[in-house]
């Protein structure tokens, strides 16, 4: 894998994004969809981002795993 913006080969992979959350937790950042509509209970899918890092130019590429599984969630919380 190479980085698209300046083609080097010095990518530093799979790394995750912290923040501290309430109470100074540190947490990964992630994306979660909804996939019910309850009033208590409800169903989410949730996954990290992963980040790939150039170590030439820094150009930051993100991704998650499993995208299939956020994309049938979305398609249920459109139900």
């Amino acid at each position: 894998m190479n980085c698209i913006k300046c083609s080097s080969d010095k990518i530093i992979r799979d790394q995750r994004i912290k923040y501290f959350s309430h109470g100074n937790i540190e947490k990964n950042l992630s994306v979660s969809i909804q996939k019910t509509d309850n009033a208590f209970f409800n169903k989410f899918e949730e996954r990290d981002f992963l980040v790939q890092i150039c170590g030439s130019c820094g150009n930051i590429e993100m991704t998650v795993n499993n995208p299939n599984a956020l994309w049938e969630a979305y398609q249920e919380s459109k139900k």
